[in-house]
């Protein structure tokens, strides 16, 4: 009879707890998706990524259905194509190759955890650099490299802007930068450029220059952006991923 009471008392203790234990697994899974859809709104009311040339409809590639895949810790990204990837220290690298470029491609970062969730921001790297103002056939040329060492150039990263993956219908967009295309408005005030267009000579063909700074030709290009993705849960950061790519230029 003692026995019989005892595994009743002790069906009775378990089923006390059970209750409070559903009601806390309960409370937390809510608390995850408050601070999900808290952390979506605030960054829907931030600036979307300025994609400076959106999806033009027609993919240039044709291994459209191949995608490259890596699991980085808690978080699993996807690039559609063929495409190796570095790593150096605490970056990832993506290259582009020449006739395989990054533009239209689908991108996507997601948590390997579904009761977690990631958010990805994405930065470009400009750069204004003077150009050799010299045809070849200008016999009073200074030395390359000894103009190259005394040319003035300009660099910077991009502010962080947001970019939305919680459709995974991102494609990478036309980030990238060469000859024949202007800097930004921002630039010209920041610098104190002088719009122009150049077109200088020489036995490789020749090279462009779209503003004057520092009153010399110079060119603008954006070769690099980098994606940073973070994995977060119940609102905390538990993980910070910079996947850098560079980009390629000619055929």
């Amino acid at each position: 009879m003692k026995r019989l009471y005892l595994i009743l008392l002790s069906f009775a203790a378990v089923s006390c707890q059970n209750p409070s234990q559903s009601e806390a697994a309960t409370n937390t899974e809510s608390q995850r998706k408050k601070a999900a859809q808290i952390a979506i709104e605030v960054e829907e009311a931030s600036p979307m990524a300025d994609t400076l040339e959106g999806f033009k409809g027609i993919p240039e590639h044709a291994d459209s259905l191949e995608y490259t895949s890596i699991i980085e810790g808690g978080i699993r990204i996807q690039i559609e194509g063929q495409f190796e990837i570095e790593r150096r220290g605490d970056t990832l690298i993506i290259a582009e190759e020449p006739l395989h470029f990054l533009y239209q491609r689908w991108f996507k970062a997601f948590a390997t955890d579904t009761a977690k969730y990631v958010k990805c921001y994405l930065s470009v790297h400009e750069l204004l650099d003077q150009i050799y103002p010299y045809s070849t056939e200008d016999s009073s040329r200074p030395d390359y490299n000894q103009w190259r060492n005394e040319r003035q150039h300009w660099q910077a990263w991009g502010d962080y802007k947001f970019i939305d993956l919680s459709e995974g219908t991102f494609r990478i967009p036309m980030l990238n930068r060469r000859h024949n295309r202007e800097p930004p408005a921002y630039l010209f005030e920041k610098l104190n450029l002088t719009d122009t267009f150049i077109d200088i000579q020489d036995e490789l063909g020749s090279r462009q220059a779209e503003v004057l700074f520092l009153g010399q030709p110079a060119a603008y290009y954006i070769e690099k952006a980098l994606l940073k993705i973070e994995l977060y849960d119940s609102g905390l950061l538990q993980q910070e991923t910079n996947l850098l790519i560079r980009f390629a230029y000619g055929c």
